[in-house]
């Protein structure tokens, strides 16, 4: 008996694979479905090119929005119309040509008939969704350090086809079989308009009622700086900023740094009658030039944007170069031939005991480390701009893994610290970049959005042409034009205006010290990735003990506060939360990003506007870190660990694997519908 039943089973199951590759080879021959099938996955591909030539090969995401919209739209538009016209072939023209009635009389069940015809649907645009996979998967292969991009994107993008032939076959397939053929092509081209279409109107009504989509960047640097300190909590000193009565070690070493290397320049300054020059700038800066470590808040953009000088022009020249460029390691005390108590300017903060370690190591093992990204400036430090002018700075995306092993190797005990760093900056390098490489970026120029990386770009000061960005004495090179020649760019120098020769008076005189910094100067040109590394520490432990977001537009302006850009995050997220239950953008959302972080996922799709569909991940308790703003609390305060005590709690307002797994658990049972009216109609 049950050898009859076994039996009975293998002739069914082989009646069935031969209707099914019966049916598959028509179908295959079909011109419409053949036509239709290559035009999507040409179409398919030829967005994959472009998106790899703009987006992951130049690891440039300022057009993400726009290419990924632009595949969505034609590649779903051609994919849909390809199922409507192999459901038409399979459940008009077959009916209409007697073939399923042959197969009833045949003896096969109606359900068989049925199913069979949603298969082939099925398989045929999934043969055709696989050319463009295997031209992908060739692509990664030849770029395998840009497979964050490809999994994100073009993996992403193909799973989404995956699903959307399979929901769009459940729904054709019951339009075919309830519908006559002319409402069903109707309805079918309908259904097509409305899945590629309604995304794009959906973002329209969600950009309209808000402009800023910032949440991302407060959300990279607070999560990055929690992890930070849960990685190196063990070490105490490292979180202890309080040097006696509350006081910040910091703040109050940097202002010390300032005035010692400075105050020999005092006597140049014009404040009182009895100065020795016309000098109406001030030099020696006092502790509310930089009250809070924000340089973003505090700092004078006129480093990059003044034709003239400026009050505190060489404080704000030290602050740049060492936390804004993280070239750390250079000694300002030039001015007079004094041994200072302190020759660096973050000697007196608890971070420095490891990255003057780092630098110190690699400036005595410079000829034994190999170099291989020497002259090249990190595009970390970089700001594309639009310009007629062919004059952009010459900037890498810089790899920092190999360095970052080469230094683990010599200091074992700082192993941890680089891995964490590199880590780190693999993850989220692309996100950083973000508005640094978006030319029409209405981000602040001057700084990175996230961290404190000042950025110079070719609009920085039109009449300066070569930019000196390892030099320890200069930022710009002047090119001298003679209604500029009373203003110099050189640490070194200075401009004042009763000099009877017009020339900069040369002020630096202790050459040991200009000697070191030189040679200090050439370990960062051949490694740039130290500046980097640097950056990222000071950045990162930075914001572990300070806490700040981002401001609304025009942020970091005298008129905003903390509570300006709390309030910000806060409707923000309120407005991305609509993203839930607001079903015409979830394709669009689902279209990439699934096998990313929500994190990046929200990074990347933040560049543009035109497919928008809010940000998936929230810091719920962003409110209860407000106390640890610098904004909040006396001026020199030290600054204590945020997350010793506090933990950031995350909501995600659309989580794309449960998306498609909802999606698929509501769209089958319509697959049993269509089966009934087939079955209906089959029995007439």
């Amino acid at each position: 008996m049950e050898n009859l039943v076994v039996n009975r089973n293998k002739k069914n199951f082989r009646n069935f694979t031969l209707l099914y590759s019966i049916n598959l080879k028509l179908s295959l021959k079909n011109i419409g479905s053949i036509i239709s099938g290559l035009v999507f996955s040409l179409v398919t591909i030829i967005f994959f090119i472009t998106e790899y030539s703009n987006i992951i090969d130049k690891s440039n995401i300022s057009s993400y929005t726009s290419l990924k919209y632009l595949t969505f739209l034609f590649g779903g538009a051609t994919l849909i119309f390809h199922i409507v016209l192999n459901s038409l072939y399979l459940f008009k023209r077959q009916v209409k040509d007697g073939i399923s009635s042959i197969e009833l009389r045949a003896g096969y069940k109606t359900w068989k008939s049925y199913l069979i015809r949603v298969l082939i649907t099925f398989t045929v645009a999934c043969i055709y969704i696989t050319i463009p996979l295997l031209f992908a998967i060739i692509l990664n292969l030849a770029n395998l350090s840009d497979s964050t991009f490809f999994f994100n994107l073009h993996y992403s993008q193909i799973f989404f086809f995956y699903f959307l032939a399979f929901f769009s076959t459940i729904v054709l397939s019951l339009m075919m079989v309830v519908f006559k053929t002319s409402l069903a092509t109707l309805f079918s081209m309908i259904f097509m308009f409305t899945v590629v279409l309604a995304p794009m109107f959906a973002s329209f009504k969600f950009i309209m009622s808000s402009s800023d989509f910032s949440n991302w960047k407060t959300n990279i640097k607070m999560l990055g700086a929690q992890d930070f300190y849960n990685t190196f909590k063990s070490d105490n000193e490292l979180f202890d900023d309080d040097e006696n009565e509350g006081q910040s070690k910091s703040l109050n070493g940097i202002h010390k740094y300032l005035n010692q290397s400075l105050q020999p320049l005092n006597k140049y300054e014009n404040i009182e009658e009895n100065s020795e020059s016309k000098f109406n700038y001030k030099i020696i800066p006092d502790q509310k030039f930089f009250p809070a470590w924000n340089s973003k808040k505090y700092l004078n953009q006129n480093e990059f944007t003044s034709q003239e000088n400026f009050n505190y022009e060489k404080a704000t020249h030290i602050l740049l170069k060492n936390i804004g460029f993280g070239q750390v390691y250079y000694n300002f005390n030039v001015f007079d031939d004094n041994t200072h108590e302190q020759k660096y300017l973050l000697e007196k903060t608890p971070i420095w005991k490891i990255i003057e370690k780092i630098n110190r190591t690699a400036l005595e093992n410079s000829e034994k480390l190999i170099a291989q990204n020497e002259n090249e400036i990190p595009s970390i430090f970089v700001k594309k701009t639009y310009s007629y002018v062919n004059n952009e700075v010459n900037s890498k995306d810089i790899n920092i893994e190999n360095f970052s092993t080469q230094m683990s190797n010599i200091l074992p005990e700082y192993s941890s610290m680089f891995s964490f760093i590199q880590t780190f900056y693999n993850k989220n390098k692309t996100a950083i970049l973000a508005d640094n490489k978006n030319p029409y970026s209405s981000s602040n120029s001057f700084y990175n959005d996230i961290f404190d990386f000042a950025l110079v770009n070719t609009r920085n000061k039109d009449y300066r042409k070569t930019l000196n960005f390892f030099s320890w004495k200069k930022v710009f090179e002047s090119n001298n034009k003679k209604s500029y020649q009373n203003v110099t760019d050189d640490f070194c120098k200075l401009t004042v205006s009763n000099n009877s020769d017009g020339e900069p008076l040369k002020l630096c005189i202790n050459q040991e010290v200009q000697k070191q910094n030189d040679e200090m100067a050439k370990v960062y040109k051949k490694f740039p990735e130290l500046t980097i590394i640097n950056a990222l520490i000071i950045n990162l432990w930075k914001e572990a003990m300070e806490f700040d977001v981002v401001r609304p537009s025009g942020w970091y302006s005298s008129n905003s506060s903390i509570d300006d850009g709390l309030y910000l995050y806060f409707n923000v997220a309120k407005k991305s939360n609509t993203l839930t239950t607001d079903i015409s953008r979830h394709f669009a959302a689902m279209s990439t990003g699934l096998f990313s972080s929500r994190l990046l996922n929200d990074s990347y799709n933040s560049s543009g506007t035109i497919f928008y569909q809010g940000q998936f991940l929230n810091i719920k308790n962003i409110f209860d870190f407000e106390n640890f703003s610098s904004e909040n609390k006396e001026q020199g305060k030290a600054m204590k660990p945020i997350y010793e005590k506090l933990k950031i709690k995350t909501s995600t307002s659309f989580i794309i694997p449960l998306a498609y797994f909802i999606y698929i658990l509501i769209i089958t049972p319509l697959g049993y519908v269509g089966y009934l009216a087939f079955n209906k109609k089959a029995k007439l």
